[in-house]
């Protein structure tokens, strides 16, 4: 199946559940709302997934669709979404925003059988689809059990807090780093590091706004976990959302740039002198933790650089 022009997110899933189990159908096409992603209980994914790079990623890597082609573009922005239903699903069960129960599971299940078929497609490849998969699993299982045990010890360092992100949110870019691995293999590195910065700006942005969320369903917020305050949080973000506008603007992805920078402008007013202060120092904090990180050897997974899965 292919993602073309601008078809919203719940025209993709509609078409996905068609391939359902019969049995699961109905509960495949209320999933959103049994998630807890929209207060309509015949609402969709894009009530919650509205913005564009996490929707369509791929397109956020290539500039010129021609560098791969449009059926290959098509297929991973398929194949990016899939992987965004069963993630969406797999995180809100794991944080416990969502309860589950026997058909959850299944769903479950069925949409990872679809995820590593969709990817496999677009590699054309499903052995390293799995790989691929796995890997994005394996590390959101680590970043996990690291949030756990910072919330049970009621505190969290900036490099376990970069970790988490990172490490939690891994499987977001699984696809698009694949094609730009198949297809344009010069590009992935860059892409990475400007991906990483992105979900670091975001999450960090959102846990500065989600504190009354947090403290409800967990008793602690992050800004409290880093012994920070929220609005602190929230402008660190916004500066680390203007180093994720240059880093990608550098790097030559010139759309996803654009977003970027349009986005620090729709992030509220600037704060206050000690805030900034406090902010800066919070950013400078975050980024270096998140460059040393990406010093670190690389892990692949795989036997040839066909099928291996960069970290």
């Amino acid at each position: 199946m292919l993602v073309r022009g601008e078809e919203p997110l719940d025209q993709t899933f509609a078409a996905l559940a068609e391939r359902a189990p019969v049995e699961l159908r109905d509960a495949a096409l209320a999933l959103p709302y049994r998630l807890g992603l929209t207060h309509r209980p015949h609402g969709g994914w894009g009530d919650f997934a509205s913005l564009p790079p996490v929707c369509d990623l791929p397109v956020f890597a290539i500039d010129d669709p021609s560098e791969v082609g449009d059926d290959v573009l098509g297929q991973f922005r398929f194949a990016h979404r899939v992987g965004g239903f069963h993630g969406l699903l797999v995180d809100r069960v794991s944080d416990g925003q969502a309860v589950a129960d026997a058909t959850l599971g299944a769903l479950r299940a069925w949409l990872r059988r679809e995820r590593v078929q969709a990817l496999g497609d677009a590699l054309g490849d499903h052995s390293a689809a799995e790989r691929w998969v796995a890997r994005g699993e394996r590390a959101f299982r680590s970043a996990l059990a690291g949030e756990r045990r910072a919330r049970a010890e009621r505190r969290l360092d900036v490099d376990g807090y970069v970790s988490i992100v990172v490490e939690k949110t891994r499987w977001i870019a699984l696809p698009t780093l694949a094609m730009l691995h198949r297809h344009r293999p010069d590009r992935s590195e860059a892409f990475a590091r400007g991906f990483r910065l992105f979900m670091l700006a975001l999450q960090a942005f959102d846990d500065g706004v989600d504190t009354r969320e947090d403290e409800d369903l967990y008793g602690v917020t992050v800004p409290a976990l880093l012994g920070s305050r929220p609005d602190v949080l929230r402008q660190a973000a916004r500066l680390v959302t203007d180093r994720t506008t240059d880093e990608l603007a550098r790097a030559g992805f010139h759309r996803f740039a654009a977003w970027s920078e349009a986005r620090s402008g729709q992030l509220g007013a600037r704060a206050g002198l000690l805030s900034a202060i406090g902010a800066l120092a919070l950013e400078e904090r975050l980024v270096g933790s998140l460059v040393r990180a990406s010093r670190r050897p690389r892990r692949w997974v795989g036997r040839s650089s066909e099928g291996a899965c960069p970290t």
